[in-house]
């Protein structure tokens, strides 16, 4: 947490601005900052004898390959963290593209759904034209079916 937020109880993280992972590195959570020191200070002029002089050679020899593998190590580390930076660029652009293309195809479903609904009109028009085409076949159907009534009723009386 951050001086500021500490003070105010608030953070600078917006709902714009997503918080760092849990552990990440950032200007609210710097890391570590203290420094390593393999030997202790030396507070006052002091002679050292050849036993601790060659003591401290053979520990100078070993922390120089040390320091050397250090060196090597973080910066293997570095590429490691650019070769995730990569995957995690390449998946947030094709979340990304999955996003857009969603969009566009819920899009062209709103657009079939109001190109539908436009037609109810004539959807109606045609099922009123079905029940007045239905009406007319049934009077005239019945007419027929009258007439022929007429008729056999007719033929009987001969």
């Amino acid at each position: 947490m951050g001086i500021f937020s500490a003070l105010t109880g608030t953070t600078s993280y917006g709902p714009d601005l997503a918080a760092p992972p849990s552990g990440g590195l950032s200007h609210q959570n710097p890391g570590d900052l203290s420094h390593r020191r393999t030997v202790p200070l030396i507070g006052r002029q002091r002679p050292f004898t050849s036993a601790e002089t060659e003591v401290l050679r053979v520990k100078a020899d070993q922390l120089e390959t040390i320091a050397v593998n250090t060196e090597l190590g973080f910066q293997l580390i570095e590429r490691i963290e650019e070769s995730d930076l990569k995957i995690h660029k390449a998946y947030r652009g094709y979340q990304g593209k999955v996003a857009e293309v969603d969009y566009q195809k819920r899009s062209a479903d709103v657009k079939y759904g109001e190109q539908l609904h436009q037609l109810r009109g004539k959807y109606g028009d045609l099922h009123s034209r079905l029940t007045e085409a239905d009406t007319k076949a049934t009077v005239r159907g019945n007419a027929i079916k009258a007439r022929v009534q007429q008729i056999l009723s007719g033929s009987r009386l001969l």
